[in-house]
């Protein structure tokens, strides 16, 4: 997951795929979020597969409309994708492992993180010059200042180089980012043919070079829909600033399940979920033990790998099954290094680089005090692929040496090092949903639609996807539709 991104002072950033997007949601007003479920009816008895962000806020917003539920999580902790590194790193240190940017245009995150008081601080730096890493020469520039295209060894047209990367992403992007603006239907039938091309083919079809390709960060869509990517790329582009919670982003599911302790069964993988007239069964295991619940409705919110694992009788339609077998997960990992000195510091630089090696490297502890640092290598597309093979010492190996190269001396300043591939996670299976050709218009709106009495959230069903906004916007959504059923 992790696109770069150019933002209107010309700044690459990348933006994990994580998650991008325009201040339109649905084409409601910000004031609608921030209104309560009001029941419809009788409570009902609602059963919610997941607690991840998707699974969280439905259960807190149905249970403050009085509804009866239960939230079945495999794992022993909340939180899903949303997690943050602290032991065994020293002196109160810690880094995202899964989810790591807001932008200050999300707000359906941000209505929760007002709502249970987080503090956000800037995710980015204000001092400190950014790198640039392509083709083994790094270029360094001033914060919110774009690298000099003329260092790097890349074939840009005399055009490309009068436009600058801003002007590149603008003429690649920017008439298919304001159509995506408005999502009140999806895919808009404006970008229909986007979702039959690749991103490349379709950079290449506004008259750009295979050199501005590589400059803007594409190469990790790889085979990805070119709307996909816009999608993506629009959820974020609009933001002015991405922030950071104070402590860890994992504060804001814990501030969810604080609040649903009692409704929460941990250690409890769901295996199978039986519909009648009457209602939904799911079968789960806990403690070597098969158990059986069942409710009025069901809201699923599982990731499309792990979906796929799960028994639906009666089965579910053809097109969510395959949808569940066939959309490719965005492979993301990410190496931890716990240094003993800021060394980067010494050289005036933030610690933060754009690559074309891997994708990105952190400096994570910026705001953080202390002599102590952080250095995160934030691996993306086919790097994160081929390391997430290795074992765990090849793999800090590879990274070392991924590091080196951008900003040399990591070697010895290591204190600690560990990774995280969400490949290679059982209940999540890959990163993100990362939609191949063809497949937004084929699966997108068929992977949010109820069947029966089981309802369908999760980051993968929303246009957010990637981003936490994308997780509660599709909580909110399915809580909505199970009030209202």
């Amino acid at each position: 997951m992790g696109p770069k991104l150019i933002d209107r002072s010309g700044r690459r950033k990348f933006l994990k795929l994580g998650a991008l997007a325009s201040a339109s949601f649905y084409s409601a007003p910000f004031s609608s979020l921030a209104q309560e479920l009001t029941r419809s009816g009788p409570a009902k008895r609602v059963v919610i597969v997941g607690a991840g962000l998707a699974g969280l806020t439905a259960a807190f917003e149905l249970v403050q409309a009085g509804h009866d539920v239960t939230v079945l999580e495999a794992q022993g902790h909340a939180g899903g994708r949303v997690r943050t590194l602290r032991d065994p790193l020293a002196d109160g240190l810690y880094a995202e492992l899964g989810a790591a940017r807001i932008p200050d245009n999300h707000e359906y995150t941000l209505k929760y993180v007002k709502q249970f008081g987080l503090p956000l601080v800037p995710f980015y730096p204000t001092s400190g010059r950014t790198s640039t890493f392509v083709r083994n020469v790094r270029v360094d520039a001033e914060p919110g200042a774009p690298p000099d295209l003329k260092k790097f060894p890349l074939a840009f047209s005399p055009e490309e180089l009068s436009l600058g990367l801003g002007g590149m992403f603008d003429k690649a992007m920017g008439e298919a980012l304001h159509v995506a603006e408005n999502r009140s239907v999806w895919p808009p039938p404006a970008l229909a043919s986007a979702d039959q091309q690749t991103v490349k083919a379709f950079v290449q079809g506004r008259g750009l070079s295979d050199a501005a390709y590589e400059a803007l960060g594409f190469q990790p869509f790889g085979t990805t829909s070119a709307l996909e990517a816009i999608t993506l790329v629009s959820s974020g582009h609009s933001a002015k600033q991405l922030n950071k919670i104070v402590g860890g982003n994992d504060q804001l599911p814990k501030a969810f399940a604080k609040r649903l302790t009692d409704k929460i069964i941990y250690g409890a993988p769901v295996t199978r979920i039986e519909q009648s007239a009457s209602g939904v069964t799911a079968t789960y295991s806990q403690h070597g033990t098969t158990r059986r619940i069942t409710g009025d409705k069901l809201i699923c919110t599982v990731p499309f790998p792990v979906l796929d694992r799960v028994e639906f009788a009666p089965r579910l339609s053809p097109l969510k099954t395959r949808a569940a077998r066939e959309v490719k997960y965005g492979s993301l990992s990410r190496v931890t290094f716990q240094v003993r000195e800021r060394y980067w510091l010494r050289d005036g630089l933030s610690g933060f680089a754009n690559t074309d090696i891997a994708g990105e490297i952190w400096s994570s502890a910026h705001d953080q005090p202390g002599a102590r640092g952080l250095l995160q290598l934030y691996l993306q597309g086919a790097s994160s692929e081929r390391a997430s093979k290795m074992s765990e010492d090849e793999r800090i190996r590879y990274s070392i040496e991924q590091v080196e190269r951008v900003f040399p001396g990591l070697r010895s300043q290591i204190e600690y090092a560990s990774s995280q591939c969400w490949d290679n996670d059982p209940w999540s299976g890959g990163a993100t949903r990362l939609m191949n050709v063809g497949q937004v218009t084929a699966f997108h709106n068929e992977s949010r639609r109820p069947e029966g009495h089981v309802h369908f959230a999760g980051e993968h069903t929303s246009t957010w996807f990637a981003w936490m906004n994308g997780a509660i916007e599709s909580g909110s959504r399915a809580a909505r539709e199970v009030n209202t059923a």
